[in-house]
């Protein structure tokens, strides 16, 4: 089959990565509800993270930069996030010879809670033309997106970047803006996650539920990790890895603050829990 897409005018990458729960004392009592799954907070424990020192510290750090950038763009953003709820589209050769139910059944599970998240309703889809595409990489993929009406450019970086992590084993995230001033919010417009079809499922589950979150607008990795889910950042969903509530909460943070209900982390810590 063909593969057409319409060129970004900006794109930004996740590097390359395998794809990992922290603890904290409670101490007081807060107002936070309507988080994952609609479920109200642990209002204690919500904001035991949130008020640890290295909350708003790694939120600013992973929200505000990308770990590369393509087509010599600017690397600086701020308050990178979605307005419109992303159109997911999982593209995959017959030949890899997988079904891949349990990375569907990862996904699926992953866009609920993030919709919980953000308030944005991430759906399949239908028909139409997807904008967050999903591509199981391997070479007959490789070969299909090389024969699509990707810009030359474009493709240039993809050889670069994303279609080594075949060979390497690993998996990545871009995602596409088209906001002219990165200096008032980030919009993103699209994304292209690839995760490598050489990995055991429940790998590819893992690096899947993390590129998810990357290209969903916590576009960094916490400070000093080369993974979202390194340090023990995540809680076991039988052998899968998924999201610590320390990342959630980042999320949360994030689109609270671009829906304007915040005027930025510090505003948000402070009055999310009060103390």
């Amino acid at each position: 089959m063909g593969i057409k897409f319409i060129a970004p005018l900006k794109v930004a990458y996740d590097k390359p990565k395998k794809c990992a729960f922290r603890l904290a004392a409670a101490t007081s009592v807060a107002l936070l509800s309507s988080l994952a799954q609609g479920q109200t907070a642990n209002t204690l424990e919500d904001c035991a993270v949130i008020w640890k020192p290295s909350f708003q510290t790694e939120f600013e750090y992973m929200v505000n930069r990308a770990e590369g950038c393509m087509i010599g763009m600017n690397c600086d953003f701020f308050l990178p996030h979605w307005k419109e709820s992303p159109i997911i589209k999982v593209f995959s050769s017959k030949s890899s010879g997988k079904s891949h139910n349990l990375l569907i059944e990862s996904l699926t599970d992953s866009m609920q809670k993030i919709s919980s998240l953000t308030g944005l309703k991430l759906r399949f889809s239908q028909g139409e033309d997807p904008t967050m595409s999903i591509f199981v990489l391997d070479q007959d993929m490789i070969e299909m997106l090389e024969r699509s009406d990707l810009p030359d450019t474009f493709k240039n970086d993809l050889r670069r970047v994303d279609f080594r992590i075949y060979e390497k084993g690993s998996c990545s995230g871009l995602f596409f803006s088209n906001s002219e001033d990165n200096s008032i919010a980030t919009v993103l417009s699209g994304a292209f996650i690839f995760v490598n079809s050489k990995l055991p499922e429940t790998e590819m589950a893992s690096c899947l539920r993390e590129e998810l979150m990357n290209t969903m607008g916590l576009i960094g990795d916490p400070i000093g990790q080369a993974s979202l889910f390194d340090n023990g950042n995540y809680i076991d969903d039988n052998g899968i890895k998924d999201y610590s509530r320390e990342t959630e909460l980042m999320l949360y943070a994030l689109y609270q603050i671009a829906h304007g209900k915040y005027d930025d982390i510090e505003d948000f810590v402070v009055r999310s829990c009060k103390r």
